[in-house]
């Protein structure tokens, strides 16, 4: 997932979400990339604004989606927003409700203690106390949210994260960390971090950290691997050295890389595809046992992977497909029409011609724009 074709094509969509998002002005030709919400945290005693992206058919579904929460979300949840539409529409991650989380008291928030070089610090444990106690509580109750959550922090909140980790695991199912500064106050964090290893090493959390042309940070983040690698912690972590970016730049390169380590069992590949019915409910199953949550296969994408199998000549293994998105979605007028065509292949002229019957009735019921090409299988196969 970090191709240069593909991460260039990330920064037009991002660049152009971000004109879309910033303006107050809207017409019927814009996209919006989201929107700008505020709620009261008696916790923080303040007014905290926050950004939503909503994947898109949110309104038409009745799904629920993981969350992403983005720290530092005014410089990095349109870009987050973009790269989730991104891969998800090509089915390589879920989709996902991304929340901004634009900053107030920074150093406050994102620093676990108090440091005499750094005014109003410490406050990262109250931080944490508002997001698990308000801010995900606020989320859950007002989208449709899967128990399933990401964390993303740079610099400063990268810390935050590696933090949050240890101190809460289960507050957040995965972690973002990009050049997180565990230099802070003599290595705070990492030293918090051994004395929890000390007692527990049951983490089942993920973590992609991230550092690029950056050697202030490096012999810290050794520190920290270290740990992970000696104490067998549980967690499922990588530190990826981006040594062609900068401390501003690096964010954007592992944003995507993340989500994509984070899910790397997520995408149906064309080799599962192609094995037929057991093998994608297998892929299906098992990817519900890692993520902790379900997600079924969409009508199109079986209807795809069915005439695929049919024009490699797999004609068994087509005609299971097309029953199995039969049996998923009965009140799809294509469904039937497909499995018609498979049956028609094979010569079987009854139930090919009962698929299309089925096809035009229902089709004819909804009105469904395919009606025609529906009629035209029908009457085609009748005249043979």
């Amino acid at each position: 997932m970090n191709s240069r074709s593909k991460l260039t094509a990330l920064v037009v969509i991002a660049l152009f979400c971000i004109s879309s998002f910033s303006f107050s002005q809207i017409t019927k030709n814009d996209i919006i990339l989201g929107k700008r919400i505020s709620i009261e945290s008696k916790v923080l005693n303040e007014i905290r604004n926050l950004y939503i992206y909503l994947p898109e058919g949110y309104g038409e579904s009745n799904e629920n989606y993981p969350v992403m929460y983005v720290l530092d979300g005014e410089t990095n949840f349109t870009i987050s927003a973009a790269i989730v539409n991104f891969f998800a529409g090509n089915q390589q991650i879920p989709q996902m409700i991304v929340v901004g989380i634009p900053n107030v008291a920074r150093n406050r928030d994102f620093t676990p203690t108090v440091s005499k070089q750094l005014q109003n610090s410490g406050g990262a444990d109250n931080f944490i106390d508002f997001l698990s106690d308000e801010l995900i509580t606020y989320i859950d109750y007002t989208y449709r949210t899967q128990n399933y959550k990401i964390l993303f922090g740079h610099s400063l909140c990268g810390m935050f994260s590696v933090y949050t980790l240890f101190t809460n695991p289960d507050l957040f199912d995965a972690y973002i960390a990009v050049s997180p500064y565990l230099m802070y106050e003599d290595e705070y964090v990492i030293h918090t971090v051994e004395n929890i290893l000390n007692n527990q090493t049951n983490f089942t959390n993920q973590l992609y950290m991230s550092i690029g042309d950056e050697p202030v940070y490096f012999n810290s983040l050794d520190k920290l691997t270290s740990l992970f690698t000696t104490s067998k912690s549980g967690v499922h972590w990588t530190l990826e050295k981006y040594l062609d970016e900068d401390h501003g730049s690096i964010p954007f390169r592992t944003i995507a890389d993340g989500l994509g380590f984070i899910f790397s069992d997520w995408q149906l590949t064309n080799d599962i595809a192609m094995k037929g019915v057991n093998a994608i409910k297998k892929h299906f199953l098992n990817r519900s046992n890692k993520y902790g949550f379900t997600t079924q296969i969409t009508e199109l994408t079986l209807n795809a992977i069915g005439y695929q199998l049919l024009q490699a000549g797999k004609t068994k293994k087509a005609i299971d497909v097309f029953k199995y998105n039969v049996e998923l979605y009965p009140n799809s007028a294509n469904v039937y029409d497909s499995l018609g065509d498979g049956f028609d292949k094979i010569g079987k002229k009854k139930k090919a011609l009962d698929n299309y019957k089925k096809a035009v009735s229902i089709g004819e019921k909804i009105n469904d724009p395919n009606l025609a090409a529906f009629r035209n299988n029908l009457e085609r196969l009748k005249n043979q």
